[in-house]
């Protein structure tokens, strides 16, 4: 239990605080008066174990120099409901003036302080402002300028130790779980490198001599983005299987010249430059499975929306790939719990406000290196509204393409699939939202209620203790011609309301498990997904058709728009060809008819 009051406007000086306190023997735990002021603190006695009426308890003298001082009277005890006290009869005694006599103490052990914690910082540049602050003060001399003095040592002193405290955790955190996995090998090979690169420019940063504990929230940012984000991204990436020689060309690259960087960095690398190598890595793999699919003839093009299954750490927080906006939502991007199957760990697009209609959600992501053609976008979405909320997409960045798809508000017989009956005793008609819903009825239905449903269809009848969580599909079409697809979800009327849409009048929206697939391939003659749209070569990259065959710089390499690679200067069938020559990219044509 702690009260107090927060005094201001008193002259300069030295003050006591006196009050009376009462307590039974049973329920003493260290019951005292305090005082706290800018550079100090006071207590009083302690409850004494013979109190048997009122006690007085009285603190030591305290110098008060801005005119504040907090009284208080406050017991120790470890919490709960136990113990009790009275207390009463606060009184502020002014004990005199502030002397060059009383404050030269004060500000002596205040240096003293500063110099032992000196001793302890390991940033150069906090430790030499603080040094800095020691040498200012040491010789005043005159009431004020102590009073002064003391003050600004103070200051100087919670700097410190912020930096100490920050030094503490840098030292404990993301530093040392780096540090300590290079010298047990986690890593190896060119990942030991890097590692120890990172780490290296890490001791640089944290020795140099403008080192300071503000900077160090970067600096640690940037080791968590290597090792969360980085790693694990150029692991997948040297992991993932290409069979398109060119898309693996690209790839390879960009893992060569990404590692090449990381395992020579002379100082720490932005945490913006880290998050663009992953994002390279991701585009190119992306663009790699697009390659695969088209080699392939493959159709299902879902492994290009970053992200389809909606896994995030944190509902406050965007998924990883999906961007957008939440107005007037419960400050969620995502829930969790409520999966078709039941995961109460996965999580799914989702926001709510109890105020019907006034929710406005929109998440969305742009997917590159999109084979033209017609697709259909599919997704598990739940709503409480008839209207307003919608799955859609456009196509090429084009605004004139935009494809709505209303999300609907299933009504459906609840009692063939296990549930209550009407009040007259027939089947009921019920809206769902988050019960039941047509992904669970198709189960229920084909797995004769479950009797012959596998561990899997087991796991959606089981979500929501048997009753569903309200998951239907919803689809629609759209023609992609120039290689970009934007696709969303939303309850957003300012946005939908441009494009035919109405507005939203429920209270929460659900998506989940996006998936992408190609209904009719379109014109992509001259396009791989990996060609990354012709790089302007450099003035000395120069290539030619001669006779059917390529020429190009020693060092070139030659693939077919399937990317199948061809020899340079080999005469080769009439077509159109990629080129590549170091980070440069051409396509060339190849008519022996001209």
């Amino acid at each position: 239990m702690n009260l107090y009051q927060d005094v201001e406007g008193l002259p300069d000086g030295w003050y006591r605080v006196e009050c009376l306190g009462w307590t039974d023997e049973a329920s003493i735990y260290k019951q005292h008066a305090y005082a706290v002021s800018m550079s100090d603190s006071v207590m009083s006695n302690m409850a004494s174990t013979a109190m048997t009426s009122w006690e007085t308890f009285r603190t030591a003298s305290i110098p008060v120099y801005d005119g504040k001082l907090r009284i208080g009277f406050q017991s120790e005890s470890g919490g709960g409901s136990i113990g009790w006290f009275l207390v009463t009869d606060f009184r502020l005694r002014y004990c005199g003036a502030l002397s060059e006599e009383t404050l030269r103490p004060i500000l002596d052990k205040s240096l003293a302080d500063g110099r032992a914690m000196a001793d302890t910082m390991m940033f150069a540049a906090d430790k030499k402002m603080l040094m800095d602050s020691i040498s200012k003060y040491e010789a005043v001399e005159g009431a004020a300028n102590l009073k002064q003095a003391i003050m600004s040592m103070k200051d100087a002193m919670s700097e410190a130790y912020k930096s100490v405290d920050k030094q503490n955790s840098v030292m404990a955190g993301i530093y040392k779980a780096l540090k300590d996995s290079v010298d047990m090998e986690v890593y190896s090979g060119d990942y030991y490198d890097m590692a120890s690169r990172f780490l290296s420019c890490m001791d640089d940063e944290i020795n140099s001599a403008d080192a300071s504990y503000v900077e160090m929230d970067s600096l640690e940012g940037i080791l968590y983005a290597f090792r969360d984000r980085y790693v694990p991204t150029l692991y997948a990436a040297r992991e993932l299987t290409v069979e398109d020689a060119f898309a693996k060309g690209i790839l390879d690259d960009n893992i060569n010249r990404q590692v090449s960087d990381f395992t020579t960095i002379k100082q720490l690398p932005e945490e913006t430059l880290v998050d663009k190598y992953v994002n390279e890595l991701e585009k190119a793999m992306a663009q790699c499975e697009a390659a695969d699919l088209i080699l392939a003839g493959g159709k299902d093009f879902t492994g290009l929306i970053v992200n389809p299954e909606i896994n995030n750490s944190s509902n406050s927080v965007k998924p990883k790939g999906w961007d957008g906006t939440v107005v007037n939502g419960d400050n969620r991007f995502t829930g969790n719990g409520q999966q078709v199957d039941g995961n109460a760990q996965g999580y799914y697009l989702d926001s709510w406000n109890a105020t019907p209609g006034t929710l406005l959600y929109n998440m969305h992501q742009t997917i590159e290196s999109v084979p033209n053609g017609v697709y259909r976008l599919t997704a598990m979405t739940r709503t409480t509204s008839d209207k307003g909320v919608y799955l859609y997409a456009f196509a090429d960045n084009d605004s004139s393409t935009v494809t709505l798809s209303q999300v609907e508000l299933e009504k459906m017989n609840i009692t063939e699939l296990g549930g209550p009956s009407a009040a007259d005793g027939g089947d009921s008609i019920a809206t769902v939202t988050d019960t039941y819903g047509s992904i669970f009825a198709e189960v229920y239905k084909r797995t004769n209620g479950g009797q012959t449903a596998t561990d899997a269809e087991n796991d959606t009848l089981m979500a929501n203790n048997g009753w569903g969580s309200g998951w239907h599909y919803t689809s629609l079409d759209i023609e992609v011609k120039n290689h970009i697809l934007t696709i969303g979800f939303t309850c957003d009327s300012t946005f939908t309301q441009k494009y035919g849409g109405t507005a939203f009048a429920g209270t929460w929206i659900s998506a989940d498990n996006f998936r992408l697939v190609q209904l009719s391939s379109g014109d992509n003659e001259g396009w791989n997904p990996a060609a990354g749209i012709s790089s302007v070569p450099d003035e000395d990259f120069s290539v030619a058709v001669e006779g059917g065959r390529i020429i190009a710089p020693e060092g070139s390499r030659a693939y077919s728009v399937s990317g199948m690679p061809v020899n340079i200067g080999a005469v080769v069938p009439d077509g159109v060809y990629i080129v590549k020559f170091g980070k440069n990219t051409v396509k060339v044509v190849v008519n022996r008819k001209f």
